[in-house]
This record gives structure tokens, C-alpha cells and sequence, in this order.
């Protein structure tokens, strides 16, 4: 194998610019209906249950033992679970005579 010292190919078509309406930071990699499909289902949700109308169903499931409504409960009328956090690897500190990690010379 040889190496070169060409540059890469460039990419084909238009690199991004400020402003560039191909850019899409609200939505994602969703487009503009798929995106309003959740909000209308909130919203369509919204008209047909009342805030105590939701609260009796979540309930009610939640003592029937529904693992998704328990969660819910908990998370809406008591408190968010506890998150596990992880952490691997070694952690090495060294301290030299001036206790900052810098030696004198």
C-alpha cells in the first residue's frame, strides 16, 4: 500500500450555511407532519378527557397493578424514580510537593 497526500473528495451538492432552511433544529430528522402528529394527539387527547378524568383512569390502573400506570403515578403524583448512574474506568491522581499536581523546579 502506498499513501498519498491528496485531500478528500469533496462532498457533492450545497455545504450548509447560516440561515439554510435545510436545517431543521425543531423537529429533527422528522418532517413538519410527522412532528405535529404528537401535538395533535395531546391536544385531541386534552378535549376528551378532563385533568380528573385522566387522574381516575391512571388511578385505576395503577391499583389493577398496570406496570405503565404505576410508573405514571409515581412520576406524576409522587416523584420521578431515581436515575442508575454508572461509572467505569480507574481515576489516577498525582499530587507532587507542592500538593497541586505541578512540580517546583
Amino acid at each position: 500500500m502506498t499513501s498519498s497526500n491528496k485531500a478528500p473528495a469533496a462532498v457533492p451538492g450545497r455545504p450548509f450555511v447560516k440561515g439554510d432552511p435545510r436545517i431543521n433544529r425543531d423537529r429533527g430528522p422528522l418532517n413538519s407532519e410527522a412532528a405535529a402528529w404528537g401535538i395533535k394527539a395531546k391536544n385531541a387527547l386534552a378535549k376528551k378527557l378532563t385533568p380528573d378524568a385522566w387522574a381516575d383512569v391512571v388511578a385505576k390502573k395503577a391499583k389493577a397493578g398496570h406496570p405503565w400506570a404505576i410508573q405514571l403515578y409515581r412520576e406524576t403524583f409522587i416523584e420521578l424514580a431515581p436515575q442508575k448512574h454508572e461509572v467505569s474506568g480507574v481515576l489516577t491522581f498525582k499530587f507532587g510537593e507542592n500538593g497541586n499536581g505541578h512540580e517546583q523546579p
